[in-house]
């Protein structure tokens, strides 16, 4: 296993256990980069902040269990965003994960749905 301390919560699993990384675990920390962006900088952590240590083995554990970081309470992120955008970055198989194409047509179908306000500056 990496040895991953500081942000070991912002790897994808292949990273965490084989030291594997790709354009698919790009696309886990893609996701993360998300969360921490509409929560406004919350700490992208899966594992209770009740715990003192983040084990590698209990992140896993939990990660192959289906839990995830919570959709962030903070407007603009909406439960769409959350399940178009940030959720599907975080699918335990690699190969399950969308790709920066996949993502940039989620993002162009929910200017759709979303004011285009929330993607567009000032």
């Amino acid at each position: 296993m990496l040895n991953l301390r500081c942000y070991i919560s912002r790897h994808a699993p292949e990273a965490i256990l084989y030291g594997k990384f790709s354009p698919k675990t790009d696309i886990w920390a893609y996701g993360v980069l998300l969360f921490e962006i509409f929560s406004l900088g919350k700490e992208p952590n899966v594992v209770s902040k009740l715990e003192e240590r983040l084990d590698v083995e209990k992140l896993i554990r939990v990660l192959e269990e289906g839990h995830r970081l919570q959709c962030p309470s903070c407007p603009p992120c909406t439960i769409e965003i959350y399940n178009k955008l940030m959720r599907p970055c975080w699918a335990y198989v690699a190969g399950d994960r969308p790709n920066f194409s996949d993502l940039i047509n989620n993002i162009k179908s929910l200017m759709t749905i979303e004011p285009a306000e929330h993607f567009t500056r000032g």
